[in-house]
């Protein structure tokens, strides 16, 4: 019940935070540079196939996490997740065929509604050396860099921030953030 109970206010406490600070009439911005931005950069470096195939396994590895998602229906759940990607598909709405033909080069076998739990999505997406880790080590570049970037911006415009993060943003932007700091 605690696990359950931990889950809930993790995944409520960013829209808490933020309906308390829009009564106080505090601004609220997003920390993370745009989806669109995001591919800008990617696309230079990389091909839309993989690109949407790295964000649907980091997805997975998220699914997977989660208990509740233990009957879920896998290419729908997809379908919905990709449709805020398809700017990188060229506005195109992905289908289930083409779920599978992205995914299937990066594990090996055809992705179902019964077998996506068994793809070994973290490894793919943060420890394995390849094509999914590096377009995922890019994206988290860019987003630390971008959240470095603002933060400086916001301090020179408001004396206190409040910034809810994950702690591996964290960890990658403490050293870049001190340093600004022993620079005033």
């Amino acid at each position: 019940m605690f696990d359950d109970i931990k889950k809930a206010f993790t995944r409520f406490e960013v829209a808490y935070v933020t309906y308390l600070s829009k009564q106080d009439n505090i601004p609220v911005s997003s920390i993370e540079e745009s989806i669109e931005e995001q591919m800008k950069s990617l696309k230079n470096m990389y091909k839309s196939t993989d690109i949407l195939a790295m964000y649907m396994l980091r997805q997975i590895n998220q699914m997977q996490r989660e208990s509740e998602n233990k009957s879920i229906d896998f290419f729908g759940y997809m379908k919905n997740f990709l449709k805020k990607y398809q700017s990188i598909n060229d506005s195109k709405t992905v289908d289930v065929n083409e779920i599978v033909e992205l995914l299937e080069p990066h594990f090996g076998f055809k992705v179902s509604n019964k077998n996506w739990k068994s793809i070994n999505a973290y490894e793919i997406v943060y420890k394995e050396t390849g094509i999914i880790n590096s377009i995922y080590t890019d994206v988290l570049s860019f987003r630390d860099e971008y959240s470095v970037r603002l933060i400086k911006e916001k301090l020179q415009e408001y004396d206190r921030l409040f910034i809810m993060m994950g702690a591996d943003h964290i960890k990658i932007q403490k050293k870049y953030l001190e340093n600004y700091f022993n620079e005033l």
